[in-house]
């Protein structure tokens, strides 16, 4: 799918991966009904769950299917959980990084304020040199 609804807003305030179009999952899976709660208090159930491809070849896992959800949001928090991923914020970029490979797997792209996803193919891809650490 193209355009605004295959589009993926990269969200530090998400604790899941979602996306309101089902035609976006494969592996769907059942789960037992999840409640998510979203800023402004409304509640949304889910019930599904599914993998995602995004450009660029990243396969996202876990993705909660939320029909109401009119965009599709990817969970910082659940992206570096469950992989070997770092991920670094500028003023109008967001760079993730395989900590494993250290290949570069996607950037995000500021627009109104949201940074969306765009991937990186693997034949585009670049090694970085330096280490995954981030000293505070």
């Amino acid at each position: 799918m193209t355009g605004k609804h295959s589009e993926w807003i990269i969200d530090t305030g998400a604790s899941s991966h979602m996306t309101g179009n089902l035609s976006l999952l494969c592996g769907l899976r059942d789960v037992v009904g999840c409640p998510m709660r979203l800023p402004d208090g409304k509640q949304l159930m889910t019930n599904k769950e599914g993998t995602v491809t995004l450009d660029g070849g990243l396969k996202v896992e876990n993705v909660l299917y939320v029909p109401t959800l009119s965009c599709n949001l990817l969970s910082i928090s659940q992206l570096t959980n469950e992989t070997n991923y770092v991920v670094y914020f500028t003023n109008n970029l967001c760079v993730m990084q395989d900590c494993t490979s250290k290949m570069l797997t996607g950037v995000g792209e500021q627009r109104d304020g949201l940074y969306f996803f765009k991937g990186i193919r693997s034949e585009k891809a670049h090694k970085a040199n330096g280490t995954c650490e981030l000293n505070l």
